[in-house]
């Protein structure tokens, strides 16, 4: 029987689902993400008659209590997703007042498909009074979100007073906030590494493109150092962040760091571990800055040094002059022209910083045959480390890296007050855009060409002068290296693999795209073919020219 109770309660349920029809509330509750789900006629009268704003920090989504990367030239929300986990991740909150809707679309269906093809889902910040319309795209990278609250322009320092602060100090300095966003590197673990953050820009080459490169060194709320694991790597407050800009297939540079990191795994004589790397996107103060590589640093922790040893790095090509190392050593400077001493941070006595470099130009750039073996110049270097280092110019045709970009890591092995110290060092390479083919030219777009020239031979000045010193010992050591390497890790399969599968890691997560659409005037080349097809001809050209002794003996 319809009591006059029930027909009141009929009249209410229907009064109340027309104020929910009215004000838009979803009475579905179909839920992704944390977002409700809407189809267009509803979101449509949901906002009506709502002032539409702006999106800005006050209002911002996060998860975790972090705000998501925005990028406020194309209104655009990056939400990092693990594309090879099924399912989307994480729970988005909205700001106090607001509702978050996400418009229905077909493409959720397949999440790998919407992020690997760079897919653009509409999402609406519903208040009261007003609304924001936001693009939304579901990225597989890493996202870094640095946003900068001061800048510090640079102190005026005279090149006699202190030549190492007026090269390498002579930039603004930017402090704000950073956030790394790693959804990649475990299926089960989202993470997010937060820290205050003072960068610079950094790089010569490519300092002049509107994409620059950084250095950022992660700060706690005092203002004092905080390392941090990022993104799989160790744990280190100074990172460097590579535009990439030199080479169109955003490849070369994390494969040679891949590759030399399997020269560094198989040699047990010695410490030769590299640059590790990954690659991540960057927002920098919402403009969304393209495709980039986080570089853990080459750094005395890495390589083990000891309180007595050295770490030098080279930032030129040309070797310095002996009288500037002289000049050096004498007024207490850390910079040589092309040199600088990297470790230790306080050097007491700079003579024996610098004596290593001095006798290394003795043995091996000025030497004297009939002083010099063979023997006694090998008491200065690890053979292993300089066998790993020629081979590994020559697989990757390293043309930047003969002695340009590389660290030399020096051991003490006694007193290092004394005059005439033991030591021996290892040479490690590092910024490796310039490799398998691409080579510096200035008149070039990029600044870089493809040698198609599989023959160039790119050794280091030290292994240069030892083939000098005996040419038979020295090509029996690189050829029994170049034996073992080829029938484990160093095989054209293997470098091939190492490239497809950073093209897919790339391609997946819709990084290439994002780099294209955004620097328009670089294309963007994603056909391997004549890279690999150099590759394997370089390779089966090596395997002559290093069994037959590195062009240092006459044919029969």
């Amino acid at each position: 029987m319809f009591t006059k109770a029930k027909y009141i309660l009929f009249i209410l349920n229907v009064i109340l689902i027309c104020w929910f029809l009215a004000v838009g509330i979803d009475m579905r509750h179909s839920q992704v993400m944390g977002m409700t789900l809407i189809d267009a006629d509803h979101i449509s009268r949901m906002t009506e008659g709502r002032n539409r704003i702006a999106y800005d920090d006050r209002l911002s989504i996060k998860l975790q209590e972090t705000a998501l990367p925005y990028s406020s030239s194309d209104n655009t929300l990056y939400f990092p997703q693990n594309a090879a986990v099924d399912g989307w991740e994480g729970q988005l909150h909205a700001p106090r007042g607001y509702s978050l809707r996400l418009l229905e679309d077909d493409a959720l269906a397949d999440k790998s498909q919407a992020i690997r093809e760079n897919h653009i889902f509409s999402v609406y910040l519903v208040g009261k009074k007003d609304f924001i319309p936001l693009n939304l795209i579901m990225t597989g990278a890493p996202v870094i979100n640095i946003v900068t609250t001061s800048e510090e322009e640079p102190e005026e320092i005279d090149y006699f007073t202190d030549p190492d602060r007026f090269v390498f100090e002579s930039q603004t300095n930017y402090y704000g906030s950073i956030d790394i966003w790693d959804p990649v590197t475990s299926a089960n673990d989202y993470n997010i590494a937060s820290a205050y953050v003072k960068y610079h820009t950094k790089g010569a080459t490519t300092s002049v493109f509107e994409k620059k490169s950084y250095s950022i060194h992660l700060k706690d709320n005092n203002g004092e150092s905080q390392k941090l694991p990022l993104l799989g790597m160790r744990k280190d407050d100074d990172w460097k962040l590579n535009s990439l800009v030199t080479d169109p297939t955003y490849l070369r540079e994390m494969t040679a760091a891949q590759l030399w990191e399997e020269f560094a795994a198989s040699n047990t004589e010695v410490n030769e571990s590299g640059s590790a790397m990954r690659y991540a996107e960057l927002i920098i103060d919402h403009d969304y800055r393209g495709l980039y590589c986080l570089v853990e640093p080459i750094d005395a922790k890495k390589l083990e040094l000891d309180e007595n040893d050295y770490l030098y790095k080279s930032v030129d090509e040309l070797l310095p002059d002996y009288d500037a190392v002289i000049e050096s050593a004498e007024n207490d400077w850390r910079v040589a022209q092309s040199i600088r001493i990297m470790y230790p941070d306080f050097i007491e006595d700079y003579s024996s910083a610098w004596y290593p470099l001095l006798n290394h130009y003795s043995v091996f750039r000025y030497y004297d045959p009939e002083t010099y073996s063979f023997e006694r110049a090998q008491s200065y270097i690890y053979l292993s480390n300089l066998c790993d280092r020629t081979i590994f110019n020559l697989v990757t045709s390293a043309s930047d890296n003969s002695f340009k970009n590389t660290y030399y890591a020096v051991d003490v092995e006694d007193d290092p007050t004394s005059v005439d110290f033991s030591y021996r060092a290892r040479e490690i390479p590092w910024d490796l855009d310039y490799t398998f083919g691409n080579r510096y030219d200035y008149n070039a777009n990029r600044f870089t060409v493809f040698d198609r020239d599989y023959t160039h031979i790119y050794l280091s000045p030290t292994f240069d002068q030892l083939l000098h010193f005996s040419p038979m010992q020295a090509t029996e050591a690189i050829l029994l290296r170049w034996q073992s390497c080829r029938a484990s890790f160093l095989t054209s399969e293997k470098l091939t693999s190492l490239f497809e599968d950073n093209q897919h890691f790339l391609r997946a997560s819709g990084a290439l795209l994002r780099e294209q659409n955004r620097w328009p005037d670089q294309q963007v080349t994603e056909d391997l073919q004549d890279l690999t097809e150099f590759q394997q001809k370089r390779m089966e050209w090596l395997d002559q020219y290093i069994t037959n002794g590195m062009g240092m003996f006459e044919a029969d």
